[in-house]
């Protein structure tokens, strides 16, 4: 039997296995149709992704001894303490592929069937976000331009950008990343030793994780210095070869660029 981990925890800490589980190939998708009157057929859009959904069947393993049936109670409150939907989104992962994980909560309710003093249930997983994530995604840092990397994965990632440079704001000084055919050009101020962390997904932000920041740091202080840039424009990673220029104006300079690059799988 396998075992999986759901919010940082392995099941086999609430002495669960993994029976089976629906081995989950794509999301849903919502499709986009368009009947145009006077034309036979449609007009059928790209479509996009929706939820995706994981049901696990589960076995809770417990002692056959005359006080089992207490212990399958204490651990299965165990179990509704582990799952519990309130907590929000988690990471699940699973043994067999544990470089990967899905960003999910269960949204069905859990039954037992109890045979042998054992415990079976199933555990439905729904992913708001369709994405299959990195656990450790790679950063790439450039020092020179322009850059080039390969980009893993099979969907479009959403990056963080982390700058330093120099920059006054004024007199035209800004600081100009060009990257998937995007180019995002900050006119704020920047000195030696800040950062600028323009972030695509603010994925460890609460859902939905969509909620793009760009935030200068100056040691401790986090400010958001959105409004500084020349329009809200975001990077996205194509899967495959991505070449990245940083081109500074009007005497700012730039001296480091580390790309966190957030590899994902449909």
């Amino acid at each position: 039997m396998s075992s999986f981990s759901f919010a940082g925890e392995a099941s086999t800490i609430y002495h669960i296995r993994l029976l089976n589980s629906a081995e989950s190939v794509l999301p849903s998708t919502r499709e986009r149709v368009v009947q145009m009157s006077g034309l036979h057929g449609a007009l059928r859009l790209v479509p996009d992704l929706g939820e995706r959904s994981i049901t696990l069947e589960c076995w809770l393993d417990v002692d056959t001894h005359p006080f089992a049936i207490g212990q399958r109670q204490t651990r299965l409150a165990s179990v509704a303490a582990w799952l519990n939907p309130l907590r929000g989104m988690q990471r699940l992962t699973f043994d067999t592929v544990p470089d990967r994980y899905y960003w999910c909560a269960v949204t069905d309710a859990i039954d037992a069937r109890v045979e042998a003093h054992q415990g079976m249930f199933p555990v439905r997983f729904t992913c708001a976000d369709p994405f299959v994530y990195a656990v450790t995604p790679a950063t790439v840092v450039m020092t020179t331009s322009p850059h080039t990397f390969a980009q893993a994965g099979t969907a479009p990632a959403d990056p963080l950008l982390r700058v330093q440079g120099t920059s006054t704001g004024t007199g035209g000084q800004q600081i100009s990343i060009a990257i998937g055919g995007r180019t995002l050009v900050y006119r704020g101020p920047l000195v030696v030793g800040d950062w600028l962390e323009i972030d695509a997904a603010a994925i460890n932000s609460p859902w939905p994780a969509n909620a793009k920041t760009v935030i200068r740091v100056v040691g401790a202080t986090r400010t958001n210095v959105l409004p500084q840039m020349e329009r809200p424009i975001f990077p996205v990673l194509p899967t495959g070869a991505n070449t990245i220029t940083v081109t500074p104006a009007g005497g700012a300079t730039w001296s480091r660029l580390e790309i966190l690059t957030r590899s994902r799988w449909i």
